[in-house]
């Protein structure tokens, strides 16, 4: 099975343009995150990141991301249509909010949820390791893995984007820190925590 799983890799890592047709085998590192043909949300590992052999993870993107509708009407509702209606206005109102959860527990879904809740009335600027979150029309989505930057000067450089909301996919470090003097300087976002 080996080598069907080098086969899914490189085709992952080519659909997401981090490796090049010519050299398929030459990876920038050995352990590598991505989003192929914006539907697969993928982590690749080979020797010796993975000393037992190459391995991968695949998460498939839904086709029409959940609206807070969808989120209110569930056969089991997810949310309360109050807790709804407070989140939707706490980001019109320009309050910062942080979502958190264990993994698999939606907060992306969430995330996107309140996006296309908001996203028309507000410019927003997307920063994720790879690209997953729906867009909203006048909206701008950084890349980190492909842009060489790290999450905190993403933050940063969003600021210089004219945002309404910045929305940072995952804050796991420093970027926390940043998004902190971004919502106390008047550009408050939306964020997710482990």
């Amino acid at each position: 099975h080996q080598q069907w799983i080098e086969f899914v890799q490189r085709q992952l890592l080519l659909r997401a343009g981090l490796i090049s047709l010519q050299n398929p085998n030459l990876w920038p590192k050995h352990a590598m995150l991505g989003t192929a043909d914006r539907r697969l949300r993928f982590a690749v590992t080979r020797p010796p990141a993975s000393p037992d052999g190459p391995t991968i993870s695949i998460r498939i993107l839904p086709r029409h991301w959940r609206k807070i509708d969808d989120l209110v009407r569930e056969p089991e509702p997810i949310l309360p249509r109050a807790a709804a209606d407070l989140l939707i206005e706490a980001l019109r109102r320009g309050v910062t909010i942080l979502i958190a959860g264990a993994t698999g527990s939606g907060k992306t879904t969430m995330t996107g949820a309140l996006l296309q809740a908001i996203g028309d009335e507000k410019r927003v600027v997307i920063i994720e390791e790879s690209r997953e979150l729906p867009q909203p029309a006048d909206s701008m989505t950084m890349e980190v893995l492909n842009s060489g930057l790290t999450y905190t000067e993403c933050v940063r450089f969003a600021l210089r984007q004219k945002p309404d909301l910045i929305v940072c996919g995952e804050v796991r470090g420093a970027e926390a820190l940043a998004m902190l003097q971004a919502a106390a300087s008047g550009h408050p976002g939306i964020g997710t925590i482990h």
